[in-house]
């Protein structure tokens, strides 16, 4: 089982998300789902970006609600939570 990790910037998408009144159901559900299967079920689409943003995990919790992960000796690392169009890929902390 990885060990689950939060960037900060993660922590304030998700409390951003609980605000706007939008169902965590899903994410816990993926949540839950990760720690224990790799690779996920076709239905998250993940894939791996790259270029400036290489290594890291792009998956499709919803057709617009993604999660960006990072996978490294046993950990995951979720960076960001939203919609793509709300980043500033310049900004993504990629640590």
């Amino acid at each position: 089982m990885p060990q689950l990790e939060f960037s900060r910037q993660f922590v304030k998408d998700t409390q951003k998300w609980r605000k706007s009144g939008v169902s965590m159901v899903p994410f816990d559900e993926f949540v839950h789902l990760i720690s224990g299967t790799w690779p996920l079920p076709a239905r998250y689409e993940a894939h791996l970006l790259t270029g400036s943003m290489e290594g890291i995990w792009d998956v499709h919790i919803r057709r617009n609600w993604v999660v960006l992960l990072r996978f490294h000796r046993g950990t995951v690392r979720f960076l960001r939570m939203g919609t793509p169009a709300s980043w500033d890929c310049d900004q993504i902390v990629c640590r």
